[in-house]
Order: structure tokens, then sequence, then C-alpha cells
């Protein structure tokens, strides 16, 4: 299906460790996207998403399975994965994402027909609003965004447009993003291009 106009999908994974291995850490997201065709030609895409992570039977959670923000799939106009929690490299001085064991990214997003190029299914124009954060946390409690400990923490939003094309090679995603709330610090991108798989 290139385009869907109506219907649901909802995905949930997981990831555990077993219970013999040192670092017993689990993960867990949830995705729901509900489709609605608005018009015969515009169709409303409205997706959310909702992780957790963390350790049973106590330990460190590992960082390289936390989760990230940022970028053409979850929030644009944000760099890729670069939303949440920062710290400075000592020998740089430049800041990067540590990423977070709790994730929240919701997305709207109407499509509708290019101009003059009405009957084409391969090629859409998109207007969206983004809002989600990566933050913290000890346990399931802590997925509230009001739990964040910072400004750092918060949701984010932004919107602009966008053009999708299901081209020869697979799906290509252009958009044009305006953070709405951008803070100091964080890392953004007017243009972002994208070759794969769409939400």
């Amino acid at each position: 299906i290139l385009f869907p106009n109506k219907g649901v999908l909802q995905r949930l994974s997981g990831e555990f460790t077993l219970p013999v291995q040192d670092l017993k850490s689990y993960k867990i997201n949830y995705q729901h996207v509900w489709y609605k065709d608005i018009s015969k030609s515009i169709t409303l895409m409205l997706n959310g998403e909702a992780g957790i992570a963390g350790n049973y039977g106590g330990g460190i959670f590992p960082f390289y399975k936390n989760f990230y923000v940022g970028g053409v799939n979850s929030v644009r106009g944000f760099d890729t994965s670069s939303m949440g929690p920062t710290s400075i490299e000592p020998t740089t001085g430049s800041s990067f994402a540590l990423g977070a064991t709790r994730r929240i990214v919701g997305n709207a997003e109407p499509f509708f027909p290019v101009p003059l190029m009405k009957d084409n299914k391969q090629l859409k124009l998109s207007a969206f609003l983004d809002a989600g954060t990566v933050w913290g946390g000890t346990n399931a409690a802590d997925l509230a965004p009001g739990s964040c400990s910072g400004a750092s923490d918060c949701l984010r939003y932004s919107t602009g447009v966008g053009i999708s094309w299901y081209s020869p090679f697979g799906p290509i995603k252009l958009v044009m993003a305006k953070p709405l709330n951008e803070k100091t610090g964080d890392k953004t991108q007017m243009l972002q291009f994208q070759m794969g798989s769409q939400f």
C-alpha cells in the first residue's frame, strides 16, 4: 500500500535480555497510526508512539539501548536523534545526545495530491505538526511528559511541509520544517531528506 486512505496500524515491539546475563534489561515500544479520508483526495494521518525501557533485578541500563528522537521519522526540524538529555565531549567541547529510557512522539499529517498531478498515486504533498521527546526515569510512572526534569527533557514541537515519492529506488521524503519551541542548545535542520520507509 503506497498511501493508505483509511485504516489503523498498530505495532508493539519488545526486547528483553535473558535472566542469566549480567545486564537484565527490557525495552518496549508501541505505535498506533490512524488514517482517515477527509475527502476524495485528502487523507489525514495521526501517529502516536510511546516507549519505555529499564532494568529488572537491579543494575544499570546500557546506554546503547536508549531511545532517541529527532529527524524525519519523529520530530522533523530537529537533527536526527538529537533531542533530550545531552552531554559535552571534553576533547571537542561539542554537545551530543545521550538518548533516554522514555520516549513519546506524536504526528498529525494530512496528505494531498500535487497540483496538476492529481492522478499520480506515487507522489504526495503534506503538511505536518510534530511533537516528541525522550527523557530519563527509573519507573513506569515517569512515562508522563509532565515528569520532565528540565528544559532539555521537555516536549519539542515543529511544523512544516513535505513531499513523499515512491520512486523505483524506494520511498523518498523531503521536508521543510520549523521548530516551534526551540531551546538553547537544540540542533535544528530546516531541510531534511530521507530515502527509506515511512512511519
